[in-house]
């Protein structure tokens, strides 16, 4: 069962909105589409909480995702394609706990490059994704989403 068809009328109806508030910023060239979406990531292979906490967190960031697809990206695109997403924060992660905090992000992504494949299904050929982080100097949280047409398998992580 596809993800958005589990999600109920107000989660949609909050999906829509979502442009409006997040202030999500999109740059288009010919073979590359920049997306900033103001998410803050923090890691969580360190993190021990309550399930319905991380539940909560995974949602409303699959939310922003899919609203700055629906937002930036017009139409569907051509696979191979390489992903690099980059972390906005004060301060840097290491490289394992930054996978690990875009992980819900690139499975929201491969959900809508290949939608209805199980989670952690879809990326696993023709999308290939690479990791990166940028650390600001104001207190600021971002993403930014880096979708470059073509493969580079060097970039599968």
């Amino acid at each position: 069962m596809k993800e958005s068809s589990r999600l109920s009328k107000n989660a949609k109806s909050k999906m829509k909105d979502c442009s409006s508030i997040c202030s999500i910023e999109c740059e288009r060239s010919e073979n590359k589409i920049r997306i900033i979406v103001p998410i803050r990531l923090s890691s969580t292979a360190n993190i021990r909480e309550h399930w319905a906490k991380t539940y909560k967190r995974s949602k409303k960031q699959k939310l922003a995702i899919r609203s700055a697809w629906k937002t930036c990206v017009k139409g569907s695109i051509r696979l191979p394609v390489a992903i690099t997403l980059i972390r906005v924060a004060p301060r840097t992660l290491d490289y394992d706990n930054l996978v690990s905090a875009f992980k819900c992000i690139a499975d929201a992504i491969s959900d809508c490059i290949k939608p209805g494949l199980a989670p952690g299904q879809a990326d696993r050929k023709d999308i290939f994704f690479s990791y990166d982080q940028i650390k600001s100097t104001k207190k600021r949280y971002s993403i930014i989403i880096e979708i470059q047409k073509g493969n580079n398998e060097n970039k599968k992580m």
